[in-house]
């Protein structure tokens, strides 16, 4: 009875877990019970998320995994800049190798989420 018990309570955790996954872009998205969001999501493809570069007054959006955060108004990144990555730009591979990891994006705001660019047809 304790061995299916424990097989009842592992198999409940799988379920658990793959409730969270994939996100938009295949992947696990990071813990977000404590990011705010916003109610109206965004579905941006890396090109179009280009455009949220912190700069001349425009939002400031990085990209982690398929998740879009507002970095806006983050002191670290005054003019669409932090350390090595830049705003409107996915820095999945930048903040696996930072000190503090994803963790300090649970204090930003999750506005969207990648999406795959569109397949162009061929015109021929």
């Amino acid at each position: 009875m304790k061995t299916v018990l424990s097989i009842l309570v592992m198999l409940g955790t799988v379920v658990s877990l793959s409730a969270q996954c994939p996100n938009a872009a295949g992947k696990c998205a990071p813990n977000t019970t404590d990011v705010k969001s916003d109610t109206k999501e965004l579905r941006l493809t890396i090109k179009e998320l280009a455009a949220f570069n912190g700069k001349n007054g425009k939002s400031a959006y990085v990209a982690v995994d398929g998740i879009i955060y507002d970095v806006s108004g983050v002191e670290a990144w005054k003019d669409g800049a932090h350390k090595e990555g830049k705003a409107g730009t996915d820095i999945s591979a930048l903040i696996r190798n930072a000190p503090h990891k994803i963790t300090v994006l649970g204090k930003r705001t999750v506005v969207g989420s990648i999406i795959a660019e569109p397949v162009k047809k061929n015109t021929k």
